[in-house]
């Protein structure tokens, strides 16, 4: 056998976000890591944004988090 035949086949895969990118794992601290998303989304809202629409905001932007992350956890990652 060669050294190729020996090798085993790949049996998954990592994906590597590119710089700047946050990253929400699924297993553990998924709540930390939305947290840290939505407070830097948050300080970066444009100066002339209403505040009384920053809780809307804030609201809008877990709840669609969550559903993305269910949906990820629901495909098994």
């Amino acid at each position: 056998m060669t050294t190729a035949e020996h090798r085993r086949a790949p049996t998954g895969f990592n994906l590597v976000p590119p710089p700047g990118w946050d990253v929400i794992p699924l297993h553990t601290g998924t709540q930390e890591a939305m947290d840290l998303i939505v407070r830097k989304a948050i300080a970066q809202l444009p100066v002339g944004f209403p505040k009384d629409d920053i809780p809307k905001a804030r609201l809008k932007l877990t709840q669609e988090m969550k559903k993305v992350v269910r949906r990820a956890g629901a495909k098994g990652e």
